[in-house]
């Protein structure tokens, strides 16, 4: 009987666990997402004012 608790137990917690991470990920993908195309935006500038430099 307490064996069998203790087994469910373990299982909601990785449930728990799974579902923490995958919400974080998609927080930092959220966050990551308007960062990432601003990154995009200023290799590409810098990229152009090298060729115009040269």
């Amino acid at each position: 009987m307490k064996r069998e608790k203790k087994l469910r137990f373990e299982d909601k917690n990785k449930k728990k666990a799974l579902f923490t991470y995958f919400y974080l990920f998609f927080l930092a993908f959220k966050l990551a997402f308007p960062f990432k195309m601003c990154y995009i935006h200023i290799i590409k500038q810098s990229k152009n004012k090298w060729r115009l430099n040269k």
